[in-house]
Formats: C-alpha cells, structure tokens, sequence
C-alpha cells in the first residue's frame, strides 16, 4: 500500500529534528507540537491567542467551522508552549501567541504557518517523496493514526474538531493488512 501521509516514526522523527536554542526554533518547535498532537489546522494555530490556553486547557473558535474546540494540553505541549513564551518570544504586546521574530511584531499568517510545516519536513531527513508537505498532510496523518490505533471514529472527530463525522472518515487511510485479518475465506 503506497503510504499518503507520515507515520508516526518519522512524525516524531521531524518533531526531534527541529533545533529549540533558538527563538525561532523554540516558537517552530511548538507550532509543530500542536499540529502533531492536535492536527489544527494553520490558520487555527496562527490565531491562537493567550486567553484561548488557561488552566491547562486550549479552548478557541475554529476559524474553518465557527465551532468551539477545547482539548486539554498535553504536558509536551504544554513545555513548548511555555519554552516559546518564556524564552524565545520576541515580544510582550501582542494577543497572538505566535509572531513574527522580527519587527514589526504581528501575529504570523496561515501561510507562514505552513511554510514552517514544509521547510522542517524538508530539513527532517525524512524521504517525503511525492507526499504532501503542509500541516493539513500532518492532521491527515494524525487522523490516520488514531483510526488504525482503534481511536473510535467520534473521539477522532472530537480531536480533530469536526461537526460532520463524514469529515474524518475523508482523512482516515484505510490499514488495509488490518482489514485483510477480519476478512471472512471465500466459499468454494
């Protein structure tokens, strides 16, 4: 089966291959944490603001579907995030939690977002072939992971911040060695 996405090999392979002396790569690092643990979306990271995180929580309106996400933040997550703010962000004044590293500090766009995404798989080592390179390949793969782990479908759905459960199954790339163990012998 030709794989579409990453696996979660190299998914962690690309996390660890990211430098974090830096600010620019303590903020990547953390843009890349949330798309591989949560799968947002771009635009959704590039929005984020510091009243959306509180008490361990992440909770913003998706700017894709205007319905309320919430997750509670793992603590990888978590240390990035606090990494970034604490030592690598180059400004107080903004609402957005990430900015650009140079003056005039604003918030970065979608495609910033997604510009960081491809330049780390292409940095990673990784043989990305002629697979995607953006964050939505990234939730596509997460997505992918969750289903072929068992994650049922509507937990899925709930990760990825979806109202249409028709949405995940589109993400979900089907095992098929896993499909072939339920297979019942064809009658003679």
């Amino acid at each position: 089966m030709k794989v579409k996405g990453y696996t979660e090999e190299e998914l962690i392979q690309l996390l660890n291959s990211i430098e974090r002396t830096s600010g620019i790569g303590k903020r990547d690092y953390a843009i890349m944490a949330l798309s591989v643990f949560y799968g947002l979306r771009a635009n959704d990271i590039s929005s984020l603001k510091f009243s959306e995180i509180s008490d361990g929580q992440l909770a913003f309106l998706q700017s894709k579907t205007s319905v309320m996400y919430q997750a509670n933040l793992l603590d990888k997550v978590s240390e990035a995030l606090q990494d970034y703010i604490q030592n690598g962000r180059p400004c107080s004044d903004c609402e957005y939690i990430f900015i650009r590293s140079s003056v005039p500090y604003r918030k970065l766009s979608r495609s910033s977002i997604w510009s960081i995404v491809c330049t780390h798989l292409m940095k990673s080592g990784i043989n990305i072939g002629s697979r995607k390179r953006g964050p939505h390949a990234i939730r596509a793969s997460l997505a992918t992971h969750l289903v072929n782990n068992d994650v049922p479908y509507h937990i899925v759905q709930k990760i990825l911040g979806h109202q249409d459960p028709n949405a995940t199954k589109r993400y979900a790339a089907i095992d098929f060695n896993r499909l072939r163990s339920c297979a019942l012998e064809c009658p003679q």
